[in-house]
């Protein structure tokens, strides 16, 4: 299994943006994102939560998967790929095999 965290999420989304020929994002880890992403583990369910701009969960816990997954979707990958961002804020936690992540952009 891959490890999975604030730096492995964020190291896999600078490679997305690396391969997509855009700078490399500084990488943060968010309490409130945190929060919010152990809120939707406890549920079982993914949800905005006003601060974010993607969400997500992907079994078995993986960050290439997760943020595969993001870029498998259009409106995730837009902002994974925005042009003007220079930091990315992370939440992760992981609960019964699975990763739950929100994320900003700025």
């Amino acid at each position: 299994m891959q490890a999975y965290g604030v730096g492995g999420l964020g190291a896999a989304v600078n490679a997305a943006r690396a391969n997509a020929g855009l700078p490399a994002l500084s990488v943060s880890g968010s309490s409130n994102l945190q929060d919010h992403a152990a809120a939707m583990a406890a549920a079982g369910s993914i949800w905005h939560g006003g601060s974010d701009h993607i969400v997500g969960w992907v079994q078995p816990v993986s960050d290439s998967q997760m943020i595969q997954a993001y870029l498998n979707s259009p409106g995730h990958r837009a902002w994974i790929l925005k042009e003007g961002k220079s930091s990315v804020s992370i939440g992760a936690v992981t609960i019964n095999g699975r990763l739950y992540t929100a994320m900003r952009f700025s």
